[in-house]
Formats: C-alpha cells, structure tokens, sequence
C-alpha cells in the first residue's frame, strides 16, 4: 500500500529519482526542460530548502520505504494590485512512471489540497506544459480548470 506523508531528509534521493524521470519526460515535450548536468544536485538542494520552510509542503509517496512520486507546493502571494494576495502553488508533482494510473497522483492532491485548506486559502494553482495531454488530463479530473494562458517567445540574443 502507497502511503503518502509529509517528506523529509531520507526521502530527497527518491524525490531527485522521480525529479529526474519527470523533466526528462518534460524534456521529450520540449527540448526548453533539458536539465543541466548538475541538475539534480541544484533541485536536491531547492527541495531541501522547501522542507525546511513553513510555507511550503513537500509530500512524498512512498511503496514499502521507498519514494514512488512527490508533490512540492507553496504559499504564494499576488503583486499588491490585486484585492486576494495569497494562494497556494502546485510547483512540482511527479509519479514514477510504473506506479501511475493507480491513484497516488490524486492521493498527493488531496493531501496537498487540504493542506493549503487548512491555511485558509481558497485557490491553488499550477502550471502544466501544453504539450502535455497526460498532465493536462490528469488535473482537469483533480477539478483543475484554465484561466490564463502564458506565453513566449525565442529570442535571438545577437539580434
């Protein structure tokens, strides 16, 4: 049984594990997600930082000790305009491609969600890269729905 729990220092190997399986899938969709060659150094220490702040969560799913998926989420605020300030973030959420389609991705949601629950927000947000049908899927069932569409472009720097 899958049991989903708040993260913590013996978990960040497992977390950098299925970090790397998702922006090398991401990286498949769109070369802009090509990690760097220290990436997974660089993010073992920014998910650590994240465990150890009180406005963020880390969860991790874990199958008999070890991390089969993660979610990193985050209290974020509005620029000063705007009357609502605050609102959760859904930064990160990663499943290890065997252990999909068996409900952890909604385990992590709900946990995530109550969460920011908990801290009386009412919003949450994420991003998920267009060309991702799978993600794009996956949160519209989660309640999930757009509102806003970000956009670029490449820029030739000896323009």
């Amino acid at each position: 049984m899958i049991e989903i729990v708040k993260a913590n220092a013996t978990h960040v190997d497992g977390i950098v594990e299925c970090w790397i399986e998702f922006a090398d899938f991401h990286a498949a969709l769109d070369p802009h997600f090509t990690r760097a060659a220290d990436g997974h150094v660089t993010f073992g220490k920014y998910i650590s930082e994240a465990m150890a702040s009180p406005t963020s969560l880390v969860l991790a799913a874990i199958d008999k000790s070890s991390v089969v998926g993660y979610a990193l989420s985050t209290v974020a605020n509005y620029p000063p305009p705007l009357a609502k300030r605050v609102y959760g973030l859904i930064s990160d959420m990663a499943v290890a491609s065997a252990y999909r389609h068996h409900g952890i991705g909604a385990a992590l949601t709900e946990k995530t969600i109550g969460w920011f629950a908990a801290q009386g927000i009412d919003r949450v947000e994420l991003r998920v890269v267009a060309a991702n049908k799978v993600g794009r899927s996956f949160w519209r069932k989660q309640g999930f729905k757009e509102y806003i569409m970000v956009m670029y472009q490449e820029v030739d720097p000896k323009r």
